[in-house]
């Protein structure tokens, strides 16, 4: 009996497993906006943690901030086959409904501007707030969930029953006082 439950168990958590990754990679349907096609000496990338070195083929989301330096230059190669070129310095933020023409207008102006209008900007803002509310929803219920069906299967895997049945260990009568 108990076998057979750690057993179902196991199963139980192992699909309940698969559908938290499933689920979670659902959840995030691909949303690129453009490609990183192009770059040249200094450009830095920023999706959601820290600047790191862009590299072409990086695919640019909703949020992603592209930070292109003094020496550097990006080229951003959008759905619709449209091409923006990005001159440093410059810093970019992208917004669900950036366009290839917005950028291009965008890398004619100074960094400072761009910056001060790119944090100032309520869709940035509203953005921010809940794309960081709805990741963190999201990732800790998930989080949750796998810590259960994970501990569901190292039960099930960690079985210390060998199959034998014992019988429970005879118990001594206490000694009777004449």
């Amino acid at each position: 009996m108990l076998e057979t439950s750690k057993i179902q168990v196991g199963v139980v958590g192992a699909v309940t497993l698969c559908m938290a990754t499933l689920g979670h990679g659902a959840g995030s349907a691909d949303q690129t906006l453009a490609t990183l096609s192009k770059t040249a000496g200094s450009v830095l990338l920023d999706q959601g943690g820290d600047f790191t070195a862009a590299t072409e083929g990086m695919r640019l989301s909703s949020g992603d901030r592209l930070f292109v330096l003094e020496d550097g230059k990006a080229t951003l190669s959008f759905r619709d086959g449209c091409r923006a070129e990005l001159l440093g310095p410059a810093l970019h933020v992208l917004t669900p409904d950036s366009t290839c023409e917005d950028l291009r207008a965008a890398a004619s102006g100074s960094l400072e501007r761009a910056a001060a209008e790119a944090a100032a900007s309520p869709q940035a803002q509203v953005l921010q707030q809940s794309a960081t509310s709805q990741l963190d929803e999201r990732t800790i219920g998930l989080g949750i969930l796998g810590a259960f069906a994970l501990g569901g299967v190292i039960w099930a895997a960690t079985d210390d029953d060998d199959g034998t049945r014992r019988p429970p260990a005879a118990v001594a009568p206490p000694p009777i006082s004449p």
